[in-house]
């Protein structure tokens, strides 16, 4: 149903929480997975033997490395390609949340929150569209949130300016990739239960969620695979808001 048996997905952030139930959902499914975290660590391996555990016998390399860091970028996509030869579905899922309000923000802070959930976009997209492009096909999704469409109600701009660049960021894309069969969308999720969640935040979401509860993260990660797939083919330029009717 789904079309994405034998396709090579690259995940970022696929370490914990959307990105690994992300790469976990698109394995199921039959893609085969590059799974990217900063480091190679025991976590993100466990990830990794846990697909290629899954019936079928699914393939999963580690390419781990900073997508901060345009050389490392340029690294983590050749590896991936030199195992697998292409890549079909791209995750931008990698993200960090330094909370705070605006008065105390520093700049240091201001600087890795963009780098890690912007100018990594930036950098994955610029050198993987190219290689989508010549195919005429390939699927690339953009992880931005609820704080990009309405901002964030915990005071954090440098997070809320970083996920509402990513969706212009994403609507351009869209345009430039269409012609040559690529698709480029967002999903914009809301208070997801993951380790950047704190109790705080968790109670003082609840009131606002019309469904009472937060996200599991396999929730965000079965639009992201709606979005992969071949039902999602005429879906692109959009943004999917998952965030239990939070935002309407």
């Amino acid at each position: 149903m789904f079309g994405i048996d034998g396709k090579v997905a690259l995940v970022t952030g696929a370490r914990r929480g959307i990105g690994r139930s992300t790469a976990s959902m698109l394995a199921q499914h039959g893609a085969k997975l590059a799974l990217n975290d900063i480091a190679e660590d025991p976590e993100i391996a466990s990830v990794a033997e846990q697909i290629r555990a899954m019936d079928g016998g699914r393939e999963a390399e580690v390419v781990a490395g900073d997508i901060t860091c345009r050389e490392s970028v340029e690294a983590i996509v050749r590896r991936t390609l030199d195992r697998f030869g292409r890549i079909d579905i791209l995750v931008n899922n990698a993200g960090i949340s330094l909370s705070n309000t605006m008065a105390n923000i520093t700049e240091d802070d201001w600087h890795k929150v963009m780098e890690v959930n912007l100018t990594a976009v930036f950098h994955l997209c610029q050198t993987i569209a190219p290689h989508m492009m010549n195919q005429r096909s390939g699927r690339i999704i953009n992880i931005s949130s609820i704080a990009g469409r309405r901002g964030s109600i915990f005071g954090d701009v440098h997070y809320s300016s970083a996920k509402a660049g990513v969706i212009g960021f994403t609507k351009c894309l869209a345009r430039i990739v269409g012609p040559y069969g690529v698709t480029a969308n967002a999903v914009a999720p809301g208070i997801v239960r993951t380790a950047l969640l704190s109790e705080e935040h968790h109670a003082a979401s609840l009131a606002n969620i019309p469904l009472g509860r937060v996200a599991a993260p396999e929730e965000i990660a079965s639009v992201i695979l709606f979005l992969a797939s071949d039902l999602a083919s005429y879906v692109t330029g959009t943004v999917i808001d998952v965030n239990g009717g939070s935002y309407m």
